[in-house]
């Protein structure tokens, strides 16, 4: 099942979702790893997503990614989606949705 932002909850795992990254912030260090988060969207909300080491690297602000088998959790009172090791993403062409509701 294919997920929208709007529709996750703090317990949601095996997320199946298109995002874009709309903004990223500021990178910071964790137990020896580098994190990026970006602040994301799809046409019904937004949602938070951490990008460790490697990952971090592969995306920037602009990007439409499809995740498979994330997952979220609550860090510092938000839900954010992360994707991790068992997860996985890729880089997509916008979507006809996106772009019709302005993402």
């Amino acid at each position: 099942m294919r997920y929208q932002i709007k529709d996750l909850k703090p317990d949601s795992s095996q997320v199946d979702i298109v995002v874009k990254l709309i903004a990223q912030f500021n990178p910071r260090q964790a137990r020896g790893h580098t994190i990026v988060a970006f602040m994301t969207a799809d046409p019904t909300g937004r949602i938070t997503i951490p990008f460790w080491d490697r990952d971090a690297e592969l995306v920037k602000e602009g990007d439409y990614i499809e995740i498979q088998n994330g997952y979220i959790r609550v860090f510092r009172d938000q839900m954010e989606l992360n994707i991790e090791k068992y997860g996985s993403f890729r880089h997509i062409e916008p979507p006809q949705e996106f772009l019709e509701s302005g993402l």
